[in-house]
């Protein structure tokens, strides 16, 4: 859960910052960010934000000059997308990956992967040119794992299948799971609730 926390947290700050960079430039800077949880390699972060990071935050926070609301721009937000965005619709605003982000990088990757069969980490370091040692060793850097990247990307793809009406047992089928109690235990494990019951939470928001 902690990790879930930390990249929720890191795709929303980045989100927010990309958003501004878009009108006030790409050199534009926040003024202070505060991150919830703390990642092994923070160098990365330091320069993509390129201000002061507060870690282990209680919540996610990007301060920025409120002078740039007195700015004018006449730059077309081309973006539309509901309001009521879910997670992988939230990933296509972060304009991502950037060769700098390895996490993104990965989460492609792993995306990539279960086109042809259920993520492996053979499959991914073969296509980075790593080995596995190498791979896993780098991941390690960030505070990351193969394990708990697979799983978030196919919790996603999971809800995006929910938006489409899918049948929960036909979602654990598609992403390979050998059956519903297992997709439902992976799910639980990063979202807190049963596939059922997130299904349920966003029939009830489409009302």
């Amino acid at each position: 859960m902690g990790q879930q926390r930390l990249l929720d947290s890191l795709r929303v700050a980045i989100m927010f910052t990309n958003v501004i960079r878009n009108y006030m430039g790409t050199d534009y800077h926040p003024i202070h960010v505060e991150i919830s949880g703390k990642p092994e390699r923070v160098v990365d972060y330091q320069d993509f934000f390129g201000c002061n990071i507060t870690w282990n935050a209680p919540m996610t926070r990007v301060w920025i000059d409120i002078a740039i609301l007195e700015t004018g721009n006449e730059c077309v937000f081309n973006v539309t997308k509901p309001m009521l965005l879910s997670n992988l619709q939230l990933d296509d605003l972060l304009n991502m990956p950037q060769p700098q982000d390895f996490a993104k990088v990965m989460y492609e990757m792993v995306n990539y992967n279960r086109y042809y069969d259920r993520p492996s980490i053979h499959f991914v370091a073969e296509k980075l040119q790593l080995s596995t040692q190498q791979l896993s060793r780098r991941l390690h850097n960030y505070g990351l794992n193969f394990t708990s990247i697979t799983s978030y990307v196919l919790c996603n793809v999971a809800i995006k299948y929910m938006l489409e009406g899918m049948d929960i047992k036909k979602i654990a089928s598609l992403l390979g799971y050998q059956n519903v109690q297992s997709f439902s235990k992976a799910f639980q494990r990063y979202r807190g609730v049963t596939p059922t019951q997130y299904q349920q939470r966003l029939l009830e928001r489409a009302r």
